[in-house]
């Protein structure tokens, strides 16, 4: 692996033993995993959405249809994207972060976007297609890569107070969009990524620990600058309080995953799916999995995940160049993070956040931008000094 040094306050790269990465095969453990989870997330989807989808429209395959349509372009973009040399993605950081930030102003103007549940997340676009319908992606999914993409490259150009202070005001304007929308998980994702890709590079520790403290405290208080946040902390803090009201979501998941067992009611067996548990298909589809398949089940879904956080981690540290590392090390980070923020708040361990679980939940823009970083983690992986 390449060192990365210091010296008289600017960080610079050690010569690495090899000049020139040797191309080796990707990681095919990583592969496997991720078109295991998402075949998986497919099938969870049309278990867990059937009756609503047929009660809601008629057609218990409804989202089944569609989650396999996404799968399916996640999958083949995730594939070309695998054999794109990652060094041709730092030509396209300046123009990926400029085009986020226009989509992400665009989705907040009533004109582009519809309120769902009081929140405008997706940007529509003027395109019908059979099955499909009209075609919208969530701006703050693409924006994320494209953060982490910009601060991969800028990071590894050069580094110095200065443009340390740039990706921290990059960082800071991004998360503001996304919190405009609003929406607190995506942009805890956002920030928590962003800066450890911000301590990955040869940023100082003192200043990047700083920024993060202060961080901290702003999404402290903007978690309780909202009555519908505020309700969310009062649910996680205390399940109890009104059952049928601010705690009803909390307290349907730890039901399902309570009647689960050690081993589940079987796949297809839920009886939480019946429209008791909110979000099923997306926030919530873990439950489903902890109620059918009981807690072997659960734990062993939960252990493939991190598998797959940890071969990402493994890329990184492997990386033949800084660029490599940020990247590898922000996407790997990104995933993570959706990973934890899911999971635990599905078992308490944080508040409910609204975000989905990666390769399993239903949906367009995560599921597709998923895979497509995955892609880009395998490509980087070819170049890689061990696979091991």
């Amino acid at each position: 692996m390449a060192k990365y040094t210091s010296g008289k306050g600017k960080y610079q790269r050690s010569r690495p033993s090899q000049t020139k990465p040797i191309r080796r095969a990707p990681d095919y453990l990583m592969a496997a995993l991720v078109v295991g989870l998402t075949i998986f997330g497919v099938a969870m989807v049309y278990d867990a959405s059937a009756v609503f989808a047929f009660e809601d429209f008629g057609d218990k395959f409804f989202f089944l249809k569609r989650q396999s349509i996404w799968a399916g372009l996640g999958l083949i973009l995730g594939f070309i994207v695998s054999f794109i040399d990652y060094h041709h993605w730092k030509k396209l950081a300046k123009v990926g972060i400029v085009a986020s930030a226009i989509f992400l102003a665009l989705v907040l103007l009533p004109g582009f976007s519809s309120e769902i549940y009081g929140a405008r997340r997706r940007l529509s676009l003027p395109i019908n297609i059979p099955l499909i319908e009209q075609i919208s992606f969530q701006p703050s999914e693409f924006a994320k890569l494209s953060l982490i993409l910009f601060l991969a490259s800028f990071l590894n150009d050069k580094t110095g107070m200065r443009r340390a202070m740039i990706a921290v005001f990059l960082i800071t304007v991004f998360g503001g969009l996304v919190m405009l929308e609003p929406d607190l998980g995506t942009t805890l994702n956002m920030v928590g990524a962003s800066m450890i890709t911000l301590f990955l590079s040869p940023v100082s520790l003192f200043f990047t620990f700083l920024v993060t403290t202060v961080m901290g405290g702003a999404g402290a208080i903007l978690a309780f600058s909202s009555e519908y946040r505020r309700n969310r902390l009062l649910s996680f803090v205390n399940p109890s309080v009104d059952k049928l009201g601010i705690s009803y979501h909390i307290n349907q998941v730890l039901i399902a995953l309570g009647s689960g067992g050690l081993f589940g009611l079987g796949l297809g067996y839920s009886r939480q799916k019946y429209q008791y548990l909110p979000e099923v298909v997306t926030d919530s589809i873990f439950a489903v999995i902890g109620e059918e398949l009981g807690f072997a089940g659960a734990a062993l879904v939960v252990a493939v995940l991190f598998l797959l956080v940890w071969r990402g981690l493994n890329i990184a540290e492997n990386s033949p160049d800084l660029f490599g590392k940020l990247l590898a090390g922000g996407i790997t980070a990104l995933i993570g993070l959706q990973i934890v923020l899911n999971l635990g708040s599905m078992v308490t361990l944080v508040p409910l956040t609204g975000l989905p679980l990666p390769f399993i939940s239903y949906g367009r823009s995560s599921l597709v931008i998923n895979l497509v970083e995955t892609g880009i983690l395998l490509n980087i992986s070819r170049f890689s000094r061990s696979n091991s």
